[in-house]
């Protein structure tokens, strides 16, 4: 299990620092937990809606819409509807700033509709699935004009950004999402983890819940079914093995706990075949 929320994406060529994947939420999976990365992230909606938490800020996303999530931006995303599928490029902010195009200091302003740029979007995603001839400067070439774009119309200059990640709410929350991963199959309580980040618990529960979008609780649980589901489905476990991996020693609890995040059984879920 990965123990960092911090994402560092995984370039497979650093010539070519560009990622491009498919993702989706559904009745099993409702949420992606909140992260943050030095990349630049681009979400295109295909289907379905889900709301983007954005920092402390709530961002509505349905198919047809884009939102790009700056460096370090912390970033949940809960779907809405049953299923909701989008598409997500990664882009290396170090690859733009040897192009001029300079994003760390710059929020951009969410959702992107505007036609022009999401037509350079789609030219990225056809030239990155195609691999024709010379993709690769094609896909650098389109990523870079709707940089372009995105800097001059969608985007408006932070100075409170730098300070903001330096201050003490965002890097409390980070040290907290940290705390839970490394400790997610221990006995662990909002009073551990409000003792290592040094807040009581009346104000980080409340803070923890404007950065992420839902109480600590239902937070750890979320993230242990998530993690049970790939305990079971990835790795082969039983029920019985993925819930004491987990430190749950109580069946029916943990039988009970996984289908109100998911909303079915553990005995449901089957492994991948290989």
């Amino acid at each position: 299990m990965n123990a960092i929320q911090h994402e560092q994406s995984q370039f497979d060529d650093p010539s070519f620092p560009i990622l491009l994947h498919e993702d989706e939420l559904n009745a099993q999976r409702r949420s992606v937990y909140t992260n943050w990365h030095s990349g630049i992230e681009l979400l295109y909606g295909l289907e379905g809606a889900a709301n983007i938490v954005l920092d402390s800020e709530t961002v509505p996303f349905c198919a047809g819409q884009m939102i790009v999530i700056g460096s370090n931006v912390m970033h949940t995303i809960h779907a809405v509807s049953t299923l909701c599928r989008y598409q997500c490029l990664i882009v290396s902010a170090d690859f733009l700033a040897a192009h001029e195009l300079h994003t760390k200091r710059m929020r951009f302003i969410s959702p992107v509709q505007d036609r022009e740029s999401l037509l350079q979007f789609q030219q990225i995603i056809d030239e990155y699935q195609a691999q024709g001839p010379f993709y690769r400067a094609a896909v650098k070439a389109a990523v870079l004009a709707l940089f372009v774009r995105l800097l001059r119309y969608h985007t408006r200059p932070d100075r409170g950004i730098q300070q903001q990640l330096e201050g003490k709410y965002p890097l409390t929350v980070m040290r907290a999402l940290y705390y839970i991963r490394v400790n997610l199959c221990e006995n662990i309580s909002i009073d551990d983890i409000c003792r290592h980040v040094g807040m009581s618990k009346y104000y980080f529960c409340r803070m923890f819940k404007a950065y992420t979008g839902m109480p600590v609780i239902r937070y750890i649980n979320m993230l242990r079914c998530d993690y049970a589901q790939k305990l079971i489905t990835e790795k082969g476990c039983n029920v019985t093995e993925a819930a004491q991996t987990l430190g749950i020693h109580n069946l029916p609890y943990f039988s009970r706990l996984y289908k109100r995040h998911t909303g079915v059984t553990p005995s449901k879920m089957k492994p991948e075949r290989r």
